[in-house]
C-alpha cells in the first residue's frame, strides 16, 4: 500500500486533491513514513529525504502555501531585464560577507499560515538596511512580522497573494519607520515614533527577469539577499539535505523565500535559499536548489529593493513599523 501511495504522490500529473480517496493527499494521513522516505532516497537523486514536518497531515501542510497563481502582476509595467555578462565568483554566502547582520542567517517559523511573502519581504529589507549601515540598524524580523499580521494582514487577507511585490509596493507608497519595541507599547493601530527620527523611504523597487544567472548573483553579491518566488511540489516537503531537484509532479502551491547565495556540491550548481518552515526542516531551515535550470521557477521570479533615509513626517501605523532589535 505504501508503495502504491508513493507512486501516486511522485508520478501523478494531477493536482494533489484530485487523487483517489484511498491515497488522497489532502486527507489527514501522515505521509512521512520511513518506507516512503526510503523509496525517495532510492531514486538516486542529488538530495536526501527525511522527516521534516512529521505529525502534520498534508491537509494542514497545505496551509503553508499560497494557492494563488498570480506572480508580480501588480508591477508588470515596471519589469526590468538585468544582464551581467561578467562571470561571478563560483560560490558566495551572504552570511559570511555580512556576518554582522543576524537577520540574514535567521530562520523563522511561519506556522500553519501562508505569510511566507511577508517573512521574506521584511527579511530582505532588514538584511539590506544592515548591509547598507553596518550593525547600526538591526531589525527584529519575527516581531515585526507578527505585529504586521496582527495589525493588517493575516492568513485570509487580500494581501496573502503569490504576488510578492504587493508588500514592497505598499511600503513604497507609505514609507516605513524603524522603531524600538518599547516605543509601540501598548500595541495599537497608531504608534507615536516621531522621536526616533528613523524614517525610511523605498527608493527603488527593481523586479527583474534576468537574462542570465549572473544578474541574480551580481545583485546578491553587491547589495544583499533578494526575495524569490517558487512553485512548491510535494517532494520538497521531504527535503533534508543536498541539492534539490524536483521529482514529483504534484504541485501544492506557491511560496516565497530569500536567496542568500550560491555554490556547487558534488558537481551540481545550486542557489542557497532561506525558508520559513522552522529550523527542523531541511538543512536547519535552509535548502539548496539546483541552479541554471530555473528549478521551481525561481530564476524567473526575483525581486530586489534598496532604501534611502528620508526626512518627512507621516501618519505611521503598525503595518509600516520595523521593530529594532533591542
Amino acid at each position: 500500500m505504501r508503495f502504491f501511495i508513493f507512486i501516486v504522490l511522485f508520478t501523478c500529473s494531477c493536482k494533489a486533491y484530485q487523487t483517489s480517496s484511498e491515497t488522497d493527499t489532502s486527507s489527514d494521513t501522515d505521509i512521512f513514513s520511513d518506507e516512503i522516505i526510503d523509496l525517495i532516497n532510492a531514486l538516486n537523486i542529488t538530495w536526501k529525504a527525511g522527516k521534516n514536518l512529521h505529525g502534520l497531515s498534508l491537509s494542514k501542510m497545505k496551509k503553508l502555501f499560497m494557492s494563488s497563481e498570480e506572480t508580480l502582476t501588480s508591477i508588470r509595467e515596471k519589469l526590468r531585464y538585468l544582464r551581467h555578462d561578467e562571470e561571478q565568483i563560483s560560490s558566495f554566502d551572504s552570511r559570511d560577507k555580512w556576518a554582522h547582520c543576524p537577520s540574514i542567517g535567521q530562520i523563522y517559523d511561519q506556522g500553519l499560515c501562508s505569510p511566507s511573502w511577508i517573512y521574506a519581504s521584511v527579511g530582505q529589507i532588514a538584511d539590506r538596511l544592515c548591509v547598507n549601515e553596518g550593525n547600526k540598524t538591526n531589525i527584529d524580523v519575527d516581531t515585526t512580522v507578527k505585529n504586521m499580521m496582527r495589525s493588517n494582514y493575516g492568513c485570509s487577507n487580500e494581501f496573502n497573494s503569490a504576488d510578492m511585490a504587493k508588500a514592497f509596493e505598499y511600503w513604497e507608497t507609505t514609507n516605513i519607520a524603524i522603531s524600538d519595541l518599547k516605543k509601540c507599547l501598548p500595541f495599537s493601530k497608531r504608534c507615536d515614533i516621531y522621536s526616533d527620527r528613523n524614517f525610511y523611504g523605498i527608493r527603488r523597487v527593481t523586479y527583474y527577469r534576468p537574462v542570465n544567472e549572473s544578474g541574480i548573483q551580481y545583485e546578491i553579491l553587491h547589495y544583499g539577499p533578494i526575495t524569490s518566488h517558487i512553485d512548491v511540489y510535494l517532494d520538497l516537503l521531504f527535503y533534508k539535505s543536498g541539492v534539490y531537484q524536483r521529482r514529483s509532479n504534484v504541485k501544492l502551491g506557491s511560496h516565497v523565500v530569500k536567496c542568500i547565495g550560491w555554490g556547487s556540491e558534488n558537481g551540481v550548481d545550486y542557489w542557497l535559499l532561506a525558508n520559513s518552515w522552522g529550523t527542523k526542516w531541511g538543512e536547519n531551515g535552509f535548502f539548496k536548489l539546483k541552479r541554471g535550470t530555473n528549478e521551481l521557477g525561481m530564476e524567473k521570479n526575483n525581486l530586489a529593493v534598496s532604501l534611502n533615509e528620508i526626512d518627512e513626517r507621516v501618519e505611521w501605523t503598525l503595518d509600516r513599523i520595523f521593530v529594532r532589535t533591542p
